[in-house]
């Protein structure tokens, strides 16, 4: 797997590694116009929430492990 631009990231709700603000988080793209980060929750500080900078790169989720 490759970082690749956001710019060519899934925009139907799957989710995906984002890079942002030098941090590794998975986040899906909301139909209502910005990220949603899936692997934590939002408390409002700006590290996690909605109000962060965009990420500027994405990749696939891995496979999850066969057993």
């Amino acid at each position: 797997m490759q970082w690749q631009p956001i710019e060519t990231a899934p925009r139907d709700g799957t989710n995906i590694l984002v890079l942002m603000e030098d941090v590794v988080i998975e986040a899906s793209w909301q139909g209502s116009g910005y990220w949603v980060v899936s692997s934590v929750s939002s408390h409002g500080c700006g590290c996690c929430g909605s109000d962060n900078e965009e990420p500027t790169h994405w990749m696939p989720l891995p496979a999850k492990p066969s057993h």
